[in-house]
């Protein structure tokens, strides 16, 4: 593999790492809260909520799709439904929606919302590792394997 390739692979390995810090942090927080051992810093969450709809959302998977997607396109049919069901899980906002709106809701002291905001948690850290791994375990192997020094 040549070195650009490199270089790209090993930026969105670490854009994946960097998402995966945010929302173990996240988890962690609501851990010390339920323990009492912290107060919510909803400054902080609402940053951290900012991070995954900014970053990942606008920034990463449109630069992946524009050159990468693309690219492996061109040299295989064969990854077709793979980068059509990532492009459909990029544009999916449920998951973070909900976050939003539990968090908003913990915020505003609503009964039972540290509880919804667990749980909105939980589910967006399952529904992003299963994403990644789509992306780590099927498409990133296809892109080393197919991707030319020009791209």
């Amino acid at each position: 593999m040549s070195e650009p390739e490199s270089t790209a692979l090993c930026i969105i390995r670490a854009e994946r790492r960097a998402l995966a810090a945010v929302i173990n942090t996240m988890r962690t927080m609501i851990g010390e809260i339920r323990a009492g051992r912290m107060k919510p810093d909803f400054r902080l969450f609402w940053g951290m909520v900012q991070y995954i709809d900014a970053f990942p959302e606008r920034v990463r998977h449109p630069r992946k799709e524009d050159w990468r997607f693309d690219r492996i396109r061109q040299r295989t049919l064969l990854a077709d439904a793979l980068i059509a069901e990532l492009g459909t899980q990029h544009r999916t906002e449920g998951q973070l929606g909900a976050l939003r709106k539990c968090l908003g809701d913990f915020e505003a002291g609503i009964t039972g919302a540290l509880e919804g905001l667990d749980a909105a948690i939980e589910t967006y850290a399952e529904y992003s590792w299963a994403h990644v791994d789509l992306e780590a375990l099927e498409l990133l192997p296809r892109g080393e394997a197919l991707l030319t020094d020009a791209d």
